[in-house]
């Protein structure tokens, strides 16, 4: 029973890492992805205006 108990607490740890890290990723994916639309919007009503 020990080892049945920690290999259930080795897999609930190795998966919420993986979810942990998997979050991590994905928001830092979104935010650069944000990022560049906003550079986008920026650079485009510049070149519309005139202005550098």
């Amino acid at each position: 029973m020990k080892f049945r108990a920690q290999t259930l607490l080795r897999v609930t740890a190795m998966v919420l890492s993986t979810v942990s890290l998997a979050t991590v990723v994905a928001c830092n994916t979104v935010k650069g992805a944000g990022e560049d639309i906003q550079e986008t919007s920026d650079n485009t009503k510049k070149a519309l205006s005139g202005s550098k």
